[in-house]
């Protein structure tokens, strides 16, 4: 696997840093089954890109589960300023919902640079949404409902990633993070 390819290299993150340490319960069983699309933008245009989270939608929403649970939209050349990358997720998540996908496909973030709101830059909770390139995640409503059945408080999951993250100690948590997106 060439991990200068940046699919190869968000695929390594995927395995390494989010399923290795369960960040999300849910992504293990989409990874193994290989139902994750995982779709490049080698762009640098913020309203093509957008175009592509809609075709995306489209793609999505014509699969099957079986054949995309879920889909990672990379874009490696677009978005680099995080405050830019919000721009354009929230004008996205608007053009997804003025298109007919509200209530059937969310939108998830992953930036190099996320930093959640009042929280430090170098905050270790900003690595659960740390990622090699800035990604929009689409995901099937119905997929987070049945995630709702199986674990009725998904509220706990970001606070759980919180402390594990916090437990590694900054020095461990850097190490291992930059060995998952470099493998």
């Amino acid at each position: 696997m060439n991990a200068c390819n940046p699919i190869s290299r968000t695929k390594l993150w995927l395995e390494n840093w989010v399923v290795a340490l369960n960040l999300c319960p849910f992504a293990r069983a989409p990874l193994q089954h290989k139902t994750i699309r995982f779709s490049l933008y080698e762009g640098k245009d913020e309203a093509r890109l957008i175009e592509r989270v809609l075709e995306e939608c489209h793609i999505l929403g014509a699969a099957t589960r079986q054949e995309h649970e879920t889909t990672l939209l990379i874009a490696p050349h677009c978005c680099a300023d995080f405050e830019d990358y919000l721009s354009v997720l929230q004008v996205a998540e608007q053009v997804v919902a003025d298109n007919g996908w509200q209530g059937e496909i969310q939108l998830a973030s992953f930036h190099p640079h996320y930093a959640f709101a009042d929280v430090s830059q170098s905050a270790s909770q900003n690595y659960s949404n740390r990622s090699p390139y800035p990604i929009f995640h689409l995901l099937r409503e119905a997929s987070i409902s049945e995630a709702r059945e199986r674990m009725p408080d998904l509220s706990a999951i970001p606070q759980a990633n919180v402390e594990r993250l916090e437990a590694m100690g900054r020095d461990q948590l850097l190490a291992l993070y930059h060995a998952a997106i470099s493998a």
